[in-house]
C-alpha cells in the first residue's frame, strides 16, 4: 500500500508538468477516486489511511492536515514530497489507476468531483447516512466496480 501523501505528491507533480491548477479539495476527491479504482481492480486499498465520511464529503485526514495551509486556494508547492516516499510506479496496477484517475480527474474543479462524490449511491453518502464515520472498504469496492464494468 502507498501513503496518502505519496499518491498526492504524484498528482502535485502531474500538475506542475502540465500546468494545471490544484487544490486541496481537488486532491482529496483524487485521492479518494484512484483508492476506489484500485480497490475494485485489486480488492485491497491504495492508501494505507482510512477514508472519513466528513459533513462535506470523503476526507482522508493526513492529507487534508497536510494541505490545508493552502486553504482553498491552489497549491504552490509540493511540500508533501518532503512527508512521503515517492509511488511505486514499477507497480503496473498503480501507475495505470493513477494515469486513469489523472486523466479523468484533471480538467475537473473541486465542486465537480466533489458533487460526484457525492452522488445518491455514493460509498460516502452511504456511510453518511449510515453514520459511519469511516467510509467501509466493501462500499467503495461496489460502487467503483461499477465503473469499471462499463469500459
Amino acid at each position: 500500500m502507498e501513503s496518502a501523501l505519496g499518491i498526492a505528491s504524484h498528482f502535485i507533480e502531474k500538475s506542475f508538468q502540465e500546468d494545471i491548477r490544484l487544490t486541496n479539495m481537488q486532491l482529496q476527491k483524487m485521492v479518494y477516486i484512484a483508492n476506489g479504482f484500485y480497490l475494485a481492480l485489486k480488492e485491497k486499498p491504495l492508501v494505507n489511511e482510512n477514508v472519513e465520511a466528513w459533513s462535506y464529503g470523503p476526507v482522508i485526514r493526513p492529507l487534508y492536515d497536510s494541505l490545508r495551509v493552502f486553504g482553498s486556494g491552489r497549491i504552490t508547492n509540493n511540500l508533501l514530497s518532503l512527508y512521503s516516499s515517492p509511488v511505486n510506479l514499477s507497480d503496473s496496477d498503480i501507475k495505470a489507476v493513477l494515469e486513469f484517475t489523472w486523466k479523468a480527474c484533471k480538467d475537473k474543479d473541486g465542486i465537480q468531483l466533489s458533487n460526484w462524490s457525492h452522488k445518491e449511491d455514493s460509498p460516502w453518502t452511504k456511510a453518511v447516512q449510515e453514520q459511519k464515520p469511516i467510509i467501509p472498504n466493501e462500499y467503495m469496492i461496489d460502487y467503483f466496480k461499477k465503473f469499471l464494468k462499463k469500459k
